[in-house]
This record gives structure tokens, sequence and C-alpha cells, in this order.
């Protein structure tokens, strides 16, 4: 005995779905040259003046035409259910689905121990209020170091220092000039082109 997974019947079952709305819009597109035909012959039978051809031909058109009504109605009934079905189907995942994430919601907030995590914040505060004050201290030091040391600089005189930072800045500022030239030439001898 062959027993069928859920996704397998679920498959068939949308297969047999797809094949039911296919077989109905082909019916009801299979009356429309039957619809056709009956008109013609009607409009034929006018011609010739046979009334009670007309009649047998307008009567046959009319149950055509709603034979092709009904088929339209149960093929937009049918294509509603299948839609209801499918939102169904969604709406029983959804629900799988957040009943699962509520659980482990529920038992993640259980693991949680505010009391151990309070006290490792307060632990982790004090440690770094501690390495502050002690970068402070470092940093205090630090500064004392550099005043000793800019204080062996003092035989280096202030404007010995400005001269060589003008000097760099001019030298700069003279390249620029003199690129600004070169493309001011370039330009019109473009021009002059």
């Amino acid at each position: 005995m062959f027993f069928k997974s859920k996704e397998q019947k679920a498959i068939e079952q949308r297969m047999l779905i797809k094949r039911t709305a296919s077989k109905m819009s082909k019916y009801i597109a299979d009356l429309e040259p039957k619809k056709s035909a009956f008109i013609a012959k009607a409009r034929e039978a006018r011609l010739k003046g046979a009334a009670d051809q007309e009649r047998l031909a307008k009567n046959a058109l009319k149950q055509v035409m709603a034979q092709q009504r009904m088929a339209e109605r149960m093929l937009l009934n049918f294509e509603i259910t299948a839609q209801m079905k499918d939102l169904t189907e969604m709406s029983g995942t959804f629900m799988k689905g957040m009943t699962s994430v509520s659980r482990e919601m529920s038992r993640l907030t259980d693991q949680i121990d505010f009391g151990a995590a309070t006290k490792e914040f307060s632990k982790a505060m004090a440690k770094s209020q501690m390495q502050s004050e002690q970068m402070s201290v470092f940093l205090d030091e630090l500064g004392t170091s550099f005043d000793v040391a800019v204080a062996d600089t003092d035989t280096i005189p202030d404007s010995e220092v400005d001269a060589l930072i003008d000097g760099d800045a001019a030298a700069a500022e003279s390249a620029m000039d003199n690129e600004i030239e070169r493309r001011l030439r370039d330009v019109q001898q473009a021009m002059k082109d």
C-alpha cells in the first residue's frame, strides 16, 4: 500500500483545482462558436421568412447563453472557493507560526534573570568608572611628561619654526600658482586653435 505525504496530497489537490478551472473555462469558450452558429441560423431563417425555424434557433441560442452564464457563475464560485481555501490554509499556517513564536518568546523570557543582569551591569559600570579614573591619572602624567619634553625644546626659537612653516606654505602656494598659469596658457592655446 502506498501512502502519500501531505506535500504530495497538496500538489494533487492544486492540480485538481487547476484542471477543474481549466475544464470549466474550456466549456465556456466552446459555447461561443455554438452561439455564433445559432445566431447565423436565426438570421438565415429570418431572411427566408421561416418563423418556426427562427423561433427554434432563438430558443437554442437562449439555451446556450443560459448554459454559458451558469458555467461562468460556477467558474466564478469555484475560483472564489479555491481562494478561500488558500486563505484558510494560510491562516492555519499563520496560527501555527504564531503559536510557535509565542512559545519561544515565553521560553526566552523565562530564561532571563534580571537580577543577574542588574548585578553584572553594576559591576561593569564600576569597572568602567575605575578605568576612567585611571585614564585620567595617566593623561595627567602624560601631560606633565610632554611639558618636560617641551622645556627641552626651548633652545629652538618660535621664529625658526614659523619660518619653516611659512616656507612650506609659500612653496605650496608657488607650485599652485604655476599650475594655474600653465592651465590658463593651455586654455588660451586651445581657444586660438
